[in-house]
């Protein structure tokens, strides 16, 4: 069980809709947050990187601050990588 409730199906290499009502609304809304989810974690990984190179910069790669951004860019790379081998 995956724990989320599919609005498409597939059909070989297409994916479908179901002709039910509401189904292409509800599918588009969850599409466009997905959208926005990603367009997000681009947004948080630049932002972390630049707060990185600051405090590379200031010479602060040993603060707790450093380190902790490291791995936060660390995990959001991660996450754009599923994304993108599944070619989202």
């Amino acid at each position: 069980a995956s724990g989320m409730d599919r609005l498409t199906g597939r059909e070989g290499k297409r994916y479908t809709i179901p002709a039910t009502d509401g189904a292409q609304a509800h599918a588009l809304d969850r599409l466009g947050r997905y959208e926005d989810l990603h367009e997000w974690l681009l947004l948080e990984k630049a932002k972390t990187e630049g707060e990185i190179e600051k405090l590379r910069l200031e010479g602060k790669q040993q603060s707790v601050k450093f380190k902790q951004l490291l791995a936060q860019k660390l995990s959001l790379g991660n996450t754009l990588a599923l994304f993108e081998a599944r070619g989202l």
